[in-house]
């Protein structure tokens, strides 16, 4: 978890700088939700494809 926070606070302020430059305080919202958005969906799609390989493999 701690690794996962970590990802999400630097992603979150590197996509905040770039896109506050461009867009403003819009531009810091959309960091965060997409900094949110990636750092929990893609570990768990991730997850979800290794735990399915697996069970396509033990069949």
């Amino acid at each position: 978890m701690t690794v996962y926070g970590t990802v999400t606070a630097v992603l979150n302020l590197m996509l905040s700088i770039l896109l506050a430059k461009i867009y403003g305080i819009t531009g810091v919202i959309a960091a965060t939700v997409i900094a949110f958005a990636v750092a929990n969906y893609l570990p768990t799609f991730l997850e979800v494809r290794s735990v399915l390989r697996k069970c396509i493999a033990d069949k």
